[in-house]
């Protein structure tokens, strides 16, 4: 799979937690990478108008080779 990437090897990506609607707790954490940033600024902003979700980050993520990350 060919990812196309900003001239930095970047990709927006968006993070928040799921949390348990009776008391807050988070129940999971999760990561979205976008193609666009205005798609990730859109769902960013979607995620934080929405109470059983908590939005973490919104930015760029830097994209590795697999071979390069130890331990894959």
């Amino acid at each position: 799979m060919n990812i196309e990437t900003s001239a930095f090897g970047t990709l927006p990506t968006v993070i928040f937690q799921r949390l348990d609607v009776r008391d807050g707790t988070p129940t999971s954490t999760h990561a979205i990478v976008f193609e666009s940033v205005a798609e990730a600024k859109a769902e960013a902003a979607r995620i934080a108008t929405q109470d059983h979700l908590r939005l973490l980050a919104a930015d760029d993520a830097v994209v590795r080779p697999r071979s390069s990350q130890p331990g894959f």
